[in-house]
C-alpha cells in the first residue's frame, strides 16, 4: 500500500524543549497519509542523522512492519524492578507533543 502523499519536517529537542522524548537531538519526522478524503490514517516515522528510520505510532508498525519501533531512541523516564508476579516495567517520555505536531503535518489538527 502506497500512501497518497508524504510531509515531513526536521524537529529538533530545542524546539520542542522539555516535551522531547527522545534521546537523539534531532531527526525528521514524516507523515505518510493514507486515503484521499478524511477519514485518513496517518503513519508517523522518525528518521535519525544516520538514517535509520522507525515507526512513530501504532499505524505505521502496521502499515510498515519492516520498520523498527521507536523504543531504541524513546527517553526512559524509570524501571520498576520485576516482581514475582510482574516482570520490569520501563516508563519512558511523553510522545504526545510530538505525534501531535506529526498529525498537524497531515492537516489534523483534532487528533485526541
Amino acid at each position: 500500500m502506497q500512501p497518497a502523499r508524504i510531509i515531513g519536517s526536521h524537529v529538533t529537542q530545542e524546539q520542542f524543549g522539555d516535551a522531547w522524548p527522545l534521546t537523539v537531538p534531532a531527526g525528521t519526522l514524516h507523515a505518510h497519509v493514507f486515503g484521499q478524503t478524511a477519514p485518513f490514517s496517518v503513519a508517523l516515522t522518525f528518521e535519525t542523522a544516520d538514517g535509520t528510520v522507525y515507526a512513530a505510532n501504532g499505524i505505521a508498525r502496521g502499515i510498515m512492519p519492516e520498520l523498527p519501533p521507536l523504543y531504541p531512541i524513546w527517553q526512559e523516564t524509570e524501571r520498576l524492578p520485576a516482581t514475582e508476579d510482574m516482570p520490569e516495567v520501563v516508563l519512558r517520555r511523553d510522545l504526545l507533543t510530538l505525534l501531535s505536531f506529526g498529525l498537524t503535518l497531515a492537516g489534523i489538527d483534532h487528533a485526541f
